[in-house]
């Protein structure tokens, strides 16, 4: 199957004991591993994360096979798993009854073997191990079709605007997924204008990424490319990123689990994780500061000012 059809599956609860999630579109890759980790719902202590470079793949399956504590179950996300290649561990396992609540992922970037995709193909008859595709087609009109049908699954946009947001990032879906989270947050449907504004430069995107990860010296250059008509914009995006942040800080610190946070707020997982990466810096204290600082760039961008406004917000941030 391929990304959208098990997108599909999920949202109706049809699960499978065991995925290969492959394909050449590594954000499609990620944005569905993170939908099962969400939809999952395990105990945080129930997420298990190993690589097949480091981890023998006898001992991977025997992880699979191991009893989880108590009733909840496991879900088991394998990396680098090209290196899975012996289908009889996985036909053993699949056939087993011994971990029936364990959910088996692997992610990599092609199908497996020709003797392991067999195994997989004649399992998934019994609805137990699904192959999911995660590329686009190569023909464009149908590459078209898909891109459509993806970013109607990130958020609310109609099929001309999802081909003109694709197009307008040069076919980045990377920042289209970026994008639809950005509108997402603001509870809006994405619109031509809203594209165009969140795409307009990838200044922008370059100013709130190294801004939030603390590279102030990558942030000021950004800023210098930064159009004053985009200012109110960029404040806007930076005041949800660090409110978000601060709500993944406090999560991470008592233990929670992210793919909980994500479902309890609302928003999209990749959304989520992605704050992980920068979270670190925006515990209580900083973003109250961060906010005031946000609030006094705002006024001057409300006010007409087209100079100086971001850079101030990097100089105080």
């Amino acid at each position: 199957m391929d990304y959208t059809k098990g997108v599909e599956l999920l949202s109706r609860n049809d699960w499978r004991r065991f995925y290969w999630v492959c394909g050449d579109e590594p954000v499609l890759r990620e944005d569905f591993v993170a939908q099962l980790s969400q939809r999952a719902s395990f105990d945080v202590l129930g997420y298990v994360h190993v690589s097949a470079e480091k981890m023998p793949e006898k001992k991977i399956w025997a992880l699979a096979n191991a009893y989880s504590d108590g009733s909840a179950g496991r879900f088991i996300v394998v990396r680098e798993a090209h290196r899975l290649t012996n289908s009889a561990f996985f036909v053993d396992w699949a056939r087993s009854r011994r971990t029936p609540a364990t959910v088996l992922v692997a992610v990599a970037d092609k199908t497996p073997n020709a003797d392991f995709m067999t195994a997989v193909k004649d399992i998934g008859r019994r609805k137990i191990g699904a192959v999911v595709d995660c590329s686009l087609p190569g023909d464009p009109a149908r590459r078209g079709e898909k891109v459509v049908k993806v970013l109607q699954q990130w958020g609310k946009i109609s099929p001309d605007v999802a081909v003109h947001l694709y197009n307008r990032t040069g076919g980045n879906l990377a920042r289209c997924r970026d994008a639809m989270c950005w509108s997402g947050l603001f509870h809006t449907t994405m619109t031509r204008d809203l594209a165009d504004r969140l795409i307009s430069d990838s200044s922008d995107h370059q100013f709130i990424s190294s801004l939030l990860a603390l590279d102030k010296k990558q942030a000021m250059s950004a800023a210098q490319k930064v159009s004053h008509e985009r200012f109110a914009g960029i404040i806007d995006v930076l005041s949800e990123e660090i409110v978000l942040a601060g709500r993944v800080n406090r999560a991470s610190v008592h233990g929670e689990s992210l793919y909980a946070l994500a479902s309890k707020l609302g928003v999209s997982t990749y959304l989520v994780v992605r704050a992980k990466e920068y979270a670190k810096h925006y515990d209580q204290s900083s973003v109250a500061k961060r906010a005031e600082v946000l609030a006094v760039a705002w006024s001057a961008a409300q006010r007409g000012a087209k100079t100086g406004v971001l850079e101030m917000v990097v100089a105080s941030w």
